[in-house]
Order: structure tokens, then C-alpha cells, then sequence
């Protein structure tokens, strides 16, 4: 098991794969609101595309703590689940939504979802990590 404040380089492999993380916001009422969601691991931050009108982005601008976890679902499990903040970031959100529908839709259909997803404003979530752990079982 590992803990820290960052994801240790050997996870990174890890978080390469096309798996689904759980996204944890605090609601208006401070309860946790968790939705699955696509993401890339880059420079030692996850980000992830939302729409303005989703609860994730609405809570997230109200208190930028949040959750994320990883994992494979497969024995034996391995996760990376992570604190931190998310900070809206302006700018490069069609590249990134690009990058995320490569990951999770290869091949022909990229450019044609990307498209379909940008056709609603979007916005990037730059989830910096404050607390990692990371383990296998």
C-alpha cells in the first residue's frame, strides 16, 4: 500500500488504462454526490470534462474539494483513490475532451463524438492531488 500526496510514477501505468473513475463533489447540503466519469492522468493531475449545467461542475465551484477513485474491479483489486482539489481551467477544453474520447472510444468515432460532446459548452477540471493511495490486493 502506498501513501502520499502524489500518484507514485509506477501507478501511472495504471492510470493509463480506459478505466472509469467515481468522481466525489459535496453537495449544496454537504453530502458526497459521486458520478462515474472518463479522465486522463496528465502531470500528475486527472482532468475531466463536465458540461456548466452538471452538478459535478455547479458543486465544484462552490467547494472545490473533492474525490476520485480508480479501480480495476478485477482480483486482484488495485485503486488509486485520491483528496484534492478541482480548479476550473480555461482554456484547451476541446483538446482534452479529444484526448478523453480517444482513450475510452478508439479508432473511427473519435473526432465524430468529440464533436458530439463539445456541442454543449463544456469545461475542464484540473483535479490536483492532496492525498493518494494506492494499492493492490
Amino acid at each position: 500500500m502506498f501513501r502520499g500526496t502524489e500518484v507514485p510514477e509506477e501507478w501511472e501505468v495504471f492510470l493509463q488504462r480506459s478505466l472509469l473513475a467515481r468522481f466525489a463533489t459535496l453537495d449544496r447540503r454537504g453530502f458526497p454526490h459521486v458520478t462515474p466519469v472518463w479522465f486522463v492522468f496528465e502531470g500528475g493531475c486527472f482532468f475531466v470534462t463536465t458540461t456548466r449545467t452538471a452538478s459535478k461542475y455547479r458543486h465544484v465551484m462552490r467547494d472545490s474539494r473533492v474525490g476520485l477513485v480508480v479501480d480495476d474491479g478485477v482480483m486482484p483489486y488495485r485503486a488509486v483513490v485520491v483528496r484534492g482539489r478541482a480548479d476550473v481551467v480555461d482554456g484547451g477544453v476541446g483538446e482534452v475532451t479529444r484526448r478523453i474520447a480517444a482513450r475510452y472510444w478508439p479508432g473511427w468515432g473519435v473526432e465524430a463524438l468529440t464533436q458530439q460532446l463539445m456541442d454543449e459548452p463544456r469545461v475542464l477540471l484540473k483535479v490536483t492531488p492532496q492525498r493518494v493511495v494506492a494499492w493492490t490486493e
